[in-house]
Protein backbone atom coordinates (compact mmCIF):
# COMPACT_ATOMS: atom_id res chain seq x y z
CA UNK A 1 0.00 0.00 0.00
CA UNK A 2 1.34 3.38 -0.80
CA UNK A 3 1.61 6.44 1.76
CA UNK A 4 -1.40 8.11 -0.43
CA UNK A 5 -3.17 5.03 0.06
CA UNK A 6 -5.65 4.88 3.04
CA UNK A 7 -7.49 1.72 4.49
CA UNK A 8 -11.45 2.41 3.84
CA UNK A 9 -13.52 2.51 6.56
CA UNK A 10 -16.86 1.67 6.05
CA UNK A 11 -19.41 2.81 8.93
CA UNK A 12 -21.81 1.21 9.89
CA UNK A 13 -24.90 0.57 12.18
CA UNK A 14 -25.96 4.09 14.04
CA UNK A 15 -23.11 6.04 12.78
CA UNK A 16 -24.09 5.26 9.34
CA UNK A 17 -27.31 5.95 9.82
CA UNK A 18 -26.55 9.75 11.36
CA UNK A 19 -23.83 10.11 8.46
CA UNK A 20 -26.43 9.71 6.08
CA UNK A 21 -28.88 11.58 7.70
CA UNK A 22 -26.67 14.43 7.68
CA UNK A 23 -25.88 14.23 4.12
CA UNK A 24 -29.65 13.78 3.42
CA UNK A 25 -30.51 16.83 5.54
CA UNK A 26 -27.91 18.65 3.28
CA UNK A 27 -29.62 18.16 -0.03
CA UNK A 28 -32.79 18.92 1.38
CA UNK A 29 -31.75 22.16 2.70
CA UNK A 30 -30.73 22.91 -0.57
CA UNK A 31 -33.96 21.06 -2.31
CA UNK A 32 -36.06 23.22 -0.48
CA UNK A 33 -34.68 26.60 -1.75
CA UNK A 34 -35.31 25.13 -4.74
CA UNK A 35 -39.13 24.06 -3.61
CA UNK A 36 -39.30 27.87 -2.29
CA UNK A 37 -38.11 29.43 -5.53
CA UNK A 38 -40.44 27.48 -7.82
CA UNK A 39 -43.47 28.84 -5.18
CA UNK A 40 -42.89 31.86 -5.72
CA UNK A 41 -42.23 31.45 -9.62
CA UNK A 42 -44.92 28.53 -10.63
CA UNK A 43 -47.91 31.27 -9.92
CA UNK A 44 -47.39 33.60 -12.61
CA UNK A 45 -47.28 30.16 -14.78
CA UNK A 46 -50.61 28.56 -13.54
CA UNK A 47 -52.46 31.44 -11.36
CA UNK A 48 -54.57 32.15 -14.56
CA UNK A 49 -55.70 28.31 -14.58
CA UNK A 50 -59.35 28.71 -12.87
CA UNK A 51 -60.57 24.93 -13.20
CA UNK A 52 -61.89 23.69 -10.41
CA UNK A 53 -59.71 20.55 -8.74
CA UNK A 54 -61.54 17.56 -8.17
CA UNK A 55 -64.24 17.62 -5.42
CA UNK A 56 -62.59 14.68 -3.69
CA UNK A 57 -58.99 16.77 -3.28
CA UNK A 58 -60.95 19.85 -2.53
CA UNK A 59 -62.71 18.19 1.01
CA UNK A 60 -58.61 18.83 1.58
CA UNK A 61 -59.03 22.16 2.03
CA UNK A 62 -61.48 24.43 3.25
CA UNK A 63 -61.80 27.22 0.21
CA UNK A 64 -64.06 29.45 2.49
CA UNK A 65 -61.73 30.41 5.02
CA UNK A 66 -58.39 29.71 3.19
CA UNK A 67 -58.04 33.84 2.59
CA UNK A 68 -58.81 36.03 4.32
CA UNK A 69 -60.80 39.10 2.47
CA UNK A 70 -61.23 41.61 5.06
CA UNK A 71 -57.64 42.41 2.92
CA UNK A 72 -57.41 43.71 -0.60
CA UNK A 73 -54.64 41.02 -0.73
CA UNK A 74 -56.84 38.34 0.61
CA UNK A 75 -59.59 39.43 -1.20
CA UNK A 76 -57.27 39.60 -4.77
CA UNK A 77 -55.96 35.60 -3.76
CA UNK A 78 -60.13 34.09 -2.88
CA UNK A 79 -60.60 35.73 -6.16
CA UNK A 80 -57.86 34.02 -8.06
CA UNK A 81 -57.99 30.75 -6.38
CA UNK A 82 -61.31 29.95 -5.20
CA UNK A 83 -64.28 29.58 -8.09
CA UNK A 84 -68.04 28.48 -7.10
CA UNK A 85 -68.63 25.69 -9.12
CA UNK A 86 -72.47 24.89 -9.01
CA UNK A 87 -72.69 25.96 -5.57
CA UNK A 88 -69.15 24.42 -4.21
CA UNK A 89 -66.63 26.66 -3.56
CA UNK A 90 -63.66 24.81 -5.12
CA UNK A 91 -59.76 25.85 -5.13
CA UNK A 92 -58.09 25.72 -8.48
CA UNK A 93 -55.71 23.88 -9.86
CA UNK A 94 -53.59 27.37 -10.31
CA UNK A 95 -53.55 27.44 -6.52
CA UNK A 96 -52.75 23.33 -6.10
CA UNK A 97 -50.14 22.71 -8.74
CA UNK A 98 -48.16 25.63 -7.66
CA UNK A 99 -47.47 24.30 -4.15
CA UNK A 100 -47.39 20.72 -5.52
CA UNK A 101 -45.28 20.50 -8.23
CA UNK A 102 -42.49 22.56 -6.34
CA UNK A 103 -42.87 19.97 -3.84
CA UNK A 104 -43.06 16.66 -5.93
CA UNK A 105 -40.48 17.87 -8.39
CA UNK A 106 -37.52 18.57 -5.89
CA UNK A 107 -38.01 15.59 -4.04
CA UNK A 108 -37.96 13.12 -7.50
CA UNK A 109 -34.62 14.96 -7.88
CA UNK A 110 -33.89 14.85 -4.23
CA UNK A 111 -34.41 11.25 -4.61
CA UNK A 112 -32.37 10.55 -7.58
CA UNK A 113 -29.70 11.98 -5.38
CA UNK A 114 -29.58 10.48 -2.47
CA UNK A 115 -30.22 7.06 -3.93
CA UNK A 116 -26.50 7.83 -5.73
CA UNK A 117 -24.64 10.32 -3.23
CA UNK A 118 -26.35 9.36 0.30
CA UNK A 119 -27.61 5.80 0.40
CA UNK A 120 -25.13 4.62 -2.81
CA UNK A 121 -28.10 2.31 -4.01
CA UNK A 122 -28.39 0.30 -6.78
CA UNK A 123 -32.10 -0.16 -5.64
CA UNK A 124 -34.33 -1.52 -8.34
CA UNK A 125 -37.00 0.62 -10.37
CA UNK A 126 -40.07 -0.68 -8.78
CA UNK A 127 -38.54 1.23 -5.50
CA UNK A 128 -39.18 4.12 -6.86
CA UNK A 129 -42.68 3.49 -8.07
CA UNK A 130 -43.23 2.48 -3.69
CA UNK A 131 -41.37 5.65 -2.91
CA UNK A 132 -43.51 7.48 -5.53
CA UNK A 133 -46.56 6.45 -3.86
CA UNK A 134 -45.73 7.76 -0.48
CA UNK A 135 -44.27 10.56 -2.02
CA UNK A 136 -47.52 11.81 -3.55
CA UNK A 137 -49.40 10.89 -0.19
CA UNK A 138 -47.08 13.03 1.72
CA UNK A 139 -47.17 15.79 -0.87
CA UNK A 140 -50.58 15.86 -0.85
CA UNK A 141 -50.69 16.11 3.00
CA UNK A 142 -48.04 18.63 2.92
CA UNK A 143 -50.06 20.83 0.49
CA UNK A 144 -53.45 20.29 2.40
CA UNK A 145 -51.49 21.14 5.79
CA UNK A 146 -49.54 24.58 3.99
CA UNK A 147 -53.18 25.51 2.91
CA UNK A 148 -54.29 25.64 6.58
CA UNK A 149 -51.51 27.36 7.64
CA UNK A 150 -51.24 29.98 4.51
CA UNK A 151 -54.34 32.07 5.39
CA UNK A 152 -53.65 32.47 9.20
CA UNK A 153 -50.30 33.72 8.65
CA UNK A 154 -50.55 35.53 5.22
CA UNK A 155 -51.77 38.21 8.49
CA UNK A 156 -48.74 38.38 9.86
CA UNK A 157 -46.13 37.52 7.16
CA UNK A 158 -47.34 38.80 3.93
CA UNK A 159 -44.93 38.03 1.12
CA UNK A 160 -42.76 35.62 3.40
CA UNK A 161 -46.05 33.29 4.31
CA UNK A 162 -44.77 30.58 1.68
CA UNK A 163 -41.26 30.31 3.26
CA UNK A 164 -42.27 29.93 6.40
CA UNK A 165 -45.16 27.62 5.84
CA UNK A 166 -42.34 25.39 3.87
CA UNK A 167 -40.57 24.79 7.21
CA UNK A 168 -43.21 22.81 9.24
CA UNK A 169 -44.61 20.95 6.25
CA UNK A 170 -40.69 20.08 5.22
CA UNK A 171 -39.76 18.73 8.55
CA UNK A 172 -42.41 16.25 8.22
CA UNK A 173 -41.58 15.18 4.94
CA UNK A 174 -37.89 15.03 6.05
CA UNK A 175 -38.84 12.48 8.73
CA UNK A 176 -40.89 10.48 6.34
CA UNK A 177 -38.92 10.24 3.15
CA UNK A 178 -35.39 9.75 4.76
CA UNK A 179 -37.21 6.80 6.55
CA UNK A 180 -38.75 5.26 3.29
CA UNK A 181 -35.15 6.07 1.68
CA UNK A 182 -33.33 4.56 4.10
CA UNK A 183 -36.19 1.42 3.67
CA UNK A 184 -36.35 1.21 -0.03
CA UNK A 185 -32.51 2.15 -1.42
CA UNK A 186 -30.68 -0.47 0.15
CA UNK A 187 -26.41 0.12 0.17
CA UNK A 188 -24.63 -1.78 -2.97
CA UNK A 189 -22.61 -4.90 -1.24
CA UNK A 190 -20.26 -4.45 -4.39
Amino acid sequence: MSSKEKPKKHLTGALLTLWQLLKFTAAGIIGSLIQLLLQYILPYLFDRVRTPIPIWLNNLFHPATMFDRSTQKGAVQYATYIVDAGGVLRLTWGYFLSFFLANILVNIGLYIWNKKYTFHSYAPKSHFVIYLVIMVATILAATWFQGILYAPLYQHLGGWTRFFILIPTGLIQMLIFFFAQKLLLPADKH
